[in-house]
């Protein structure tokens, strides 16, 4: 029997597991590495198509990374244990977005694969997991704002 600690609700909760290039110590490095090259005339809007401020973007990420470690390879290994989704297109242009592409349910030696690659690659590790309804997180996949650095979408039902 699986126990999930941590984030729990009664509708489906979703989670990134990032491999930043660094570690994030502020909410500038977040701000530069994830939005500097995004069009200033780009809006970011959440599935209802309200437009989502940027700065509440940056200032949701802070908060989740400063209550991690870098490279918490627990952390990661209990999100790695779900479903990897990804953009319907991801198979036809996988390198396009960057992400690992599974089918099945990762076994623990393969989630530790995984986070070791990462860290072979001297990236830094950090997860995030939010409600399938909260704006921030359908602003995030919908924009796809994670595509830069290589990473796992996971729905945890």
């Amino acid at each position: 029997m699986k126990i999930r600690n941590g984030f729990v609700s009664n509708s489906s909760s979703m989670s990134f597991v990032i491999a930043f290039p660094k570690e994030i110590q502020t909410r500038e490095d977040i701000r530069r590495l994830i939005f500097e090259n995004i069009n200033e005339d780009f809006t970011i809007t959440d599935e209802g198509d309200n437009e989502v401020n940027v700065s509440e973007i940056v200032e949701d990420i802070y908060h989740k990374i400063i209550e991690q470690s870098p490279n918490d390879q627990k952390r990661a290994l209990d999100k790695l244990n779900g479903f990897i989704i990804v953009p319907k297109d991801a198979l036809t242009f996988k390198r396009k977005y960057n992400t690992k592409i599974f089918e099945n349910v990762l076994t623990l030696d393969e989630a530790q694969e995984l986070i070791n690659e990462f860290k072979n690659e001297d990236k830094y590790i950090y997860t995030f997991t939010y409600d399938d309804t909260d704006y921030i997180y359908q602003a995030i996949a919908k924009n796809l704002l994670f595509i830069n650095f290589e990473h796992f979408h996971i729905i945890n039902h």
